[in-house]
């Protein structure tokens, strides 16, 4: 990925949650889950949803694919903000890339599951119902669906890694993995 953060944070409300990051057991949530999410903190009612403006025509879509993501904030997050938003175990990834690359072989720790590509690893946009140009090319705006939000979610500075499954595909809110390695480019802060 161009212009690849040095560094993320993860932030969980509990402490037993953050240990289990920090052993590669990594959970990705539903993006439809947050749409109506029990946790105010997380709930986004137009997530998945892209939406711009271009003159007079206001494009929307979504993705039929199920997709799952995990979310992390870049290096210019405000840590209060983040701790006092989304919990006060924070995890430090270091090497985001690799991050990437471990979650990517997914495929081989949840054999039930229908992963359509690789994981994706994209910075997300604060541009929903803002004007954009029209030419916007097929498969970035296919990530938009996924990685799009309104401006007021700015201060979360979120990457985003997202997996699509395969249409028809959907095992829960939820799936879980372990990438059975230790991954030392995580740590607690």
């Amino acid at each position: 990925m161009n212009n690849e953060p040095l560094f993320l944070y993860r932030a969980f409300k509990e402490d037993e949650h953050a240990n289990q990051f920090l052993k590669g057991k990594i959970r990705f949530g539903l993006l439809d889950y947050y749409k109506n999410s029990e946790d105010d903190s997380r709930r986004d009612p137009f997530e998945g949803e892209s939406s711009t403006y271009s003159g007079q025509l206001h494009l929307k879509g979504g993705l039929c694919n199920p997709a799952y993501l995990l979310c992390t904030s870049g290096p210019d997050v405000d840590l209060n903000y983040l701790r006092e938003k989304f919990g006060n175990y924070v995890v430090k990834i270091t090497n985001p890339g690799q991050f990437r690359d471990d979650i990517s072989n997914i495929k081989a720790f949840i054999p039930d599951v229908s992963i359509s590509g690789n994981c994706d690893f994209k910075k997300v946009e604060y541009t929903k119902d803002q004007d954009q140009p029209i030419g916007v090319e097929g498969t970035v705006r296919l990530r938009l669906y996924y990685c799009q939000k309104h401006s007021w979610f700015s201060p979360e500075c979120e990457y985003r890694y997202v997996i699509k499954l395969k249409i028809g595909n959907i095992p829960g809110n939820f799936i879980s993995c372990d990438v059975q390695k230790k991954l030392d480019y995580l740590a607690m802060i």
